[in-house]
């Protein structure tokens, strides 16, 4: 079997790490994710290996880690199974058939359950919170491997999770873990850097702090925050108003991203339901009807988008545009701050960006009534959902009626 794993120079020395902790740090875009997956291949081409993945939520597995296994092994011809029911995955290597399993921290009794693991990954450990980590720490033990490693990636926001730069970058720092930081320019992909790299240096002057994170891949506490909604379970005997979509447009960079809005008077409980790169509109309006879209149920979308949207509507989705003009992104975060809004627990990309979601500063270094442009696609589409759900309540049951044709 001939494969070849490509990642960037700064990476090489990670493949031979034995230390239990393989702590992965990095800014947006600079392939620790990919990297961590090919560690993990790599390893398995000497002996057989039973990986555990995680995320906070596993459902957000399958927008990022699973699809990045899936496209190696698709890139480089390597047998492999994904089996949906059972969030397993096995593949092919020289050494024999090798498993992952995909869990979230979200469900404890399968975790409890998984004996012989090898090794495990956390995906975005800022996610995990410092007794989550030890209970996982203490479950990855019992194995006939010669030695077991945790992999840790994360982008390093401090705020999230304090505990993860104490224990690794603090004044005492745990001596059984390697720590690396990478930023973009190690990024083995020059079009992914060509692409991406100006994005990330708008923000040295619209968000230092974010600027720090995301573009130099440092430890740093975002500032300035527009948001600040609750977690919550969506209630389970609520009769709701109406219940309507939003969706942001993407492909290679930027990811599709779908949220589901469920009304109640001024109250807005948003669930995520969609956040992946990749898809083409047709893949878009099938994953649509697959999550229940039917073809009357209201999905607002980006207006700069128009060929999208038509193209949603030849697909069976009634996608409409969303509030756009002059000062729309503005009138609309305001709109949002005088309303109620929750978050449905389990939608964990959508608090992530909320979290990070900040006010643009200009170059003086004072904040601005313009937002950041940068990781909030399901902001976006929080926003075109609630704003036109508010435009046709403004305009009346004959607009309602006129909608959809």
């Amino acid at each position: 079997m001939a494969v070849e794993i490509v990642v960037g120079e700064k990476f090489y020395p990670l493949f031979s790490c034995r230390k239990r902790y393989l702590v992965m740090m990095g800014g947006r875009g600079s392939s620790k994710t990919e990297t961590a997956a090919r560690i993990m291949f790599y390893r398995a081409l000497r002996r057989r290996h039973r990986y555990l993945v995680m995320r906070k939520v596993r459902r957000t597995l399958s927008d990022s880690v699973v699809e990045v296994f899936r496209r190696f092994f698709l890139e480089q011809s390597i047998p492999f199974e994904y089996h949906i029911a059972e969030q397993v995955m096995a593949f092919k290597a020289p050494a024999g058939w090798s498993e992952i399993l995909f869990r979230g921290i979200d469900e404890p009794s399968k975790i409890k359950s998984i004996k012989g693991i090898t090794s495990a990954w956390l995906e975005e450990t800022t996610e995990f919170s410092k007794d989550e980590f030890e209970t996982i720490d203490l479950s990855v033990r019992e194995s006939d491997a010669d030695y077991l490693q945790i992999i840790l990636t994360f982008n390093p926001v401090e705020s999230e999770a304090p505990w993860l730069k104490e224990r690794f970058f603090g004044a005492s720092p745990d001596p059984d873990a390697l720590t690396h930081r990478s930023t973009i320019l190690d990024n083995p992909n020059r079009e992914v850097v060509r692409r991406y790299l100006p994005i990330l240096d708008k923000l040295k002057h619209q968000s230092p702090e974010m600027y720090q994170i995301a573009r130099l891949g440092e430890w740093a506490r975002p500032e300035g925050g527009i948001f600040d909604w609750p977690v919550e379970e969506l209630p389970a005997d609520l009769k709701f108003d109406s219940i309507f979509y939003g969706v942001d447009f993407g492909f290679s960079i930027d990811p599709a991203a779908v949220v589901k809005v469920y009304r109640r008077a001024d109250f807005y409980w948003v669930e995520e339901l969609v956040y992946e790169s990749g898809l083409t509109n047709a893949d878009l309006a099938k994953r649509l009807k697959e999550l229940g879209v039917g073809p009357r149920e209201r999905v607002y979308c980006d207006a700069a988008e128009p060929k999208s949207i038509a193209e949603l509507n030849r697909l069976g989705i009634r996608a409409l545009p969303a509030a756009k003009g002059q000062d729309s992104v503005r009138a609309g975060i305001n709109f949002m701050r005088s309303v109620k809004i929750r978050i449905v627990q389990g939608s964990q990309n959508l608090y992530n960006e909320m979290r990070s979601y900040s006010w643009r500063r200009d170059r003086s270094g004072q904040y601005t009534a313009e937002p950041i442009d940068y990781k909030n696609h399901l902001i976006d589409a929080t926003r075109y959902a609630i704003t036109g759900d508010a435009e046709v309540l403004n305009a009346g049951v004959s607009r309602v009626m006129i909608i959809g044709g």
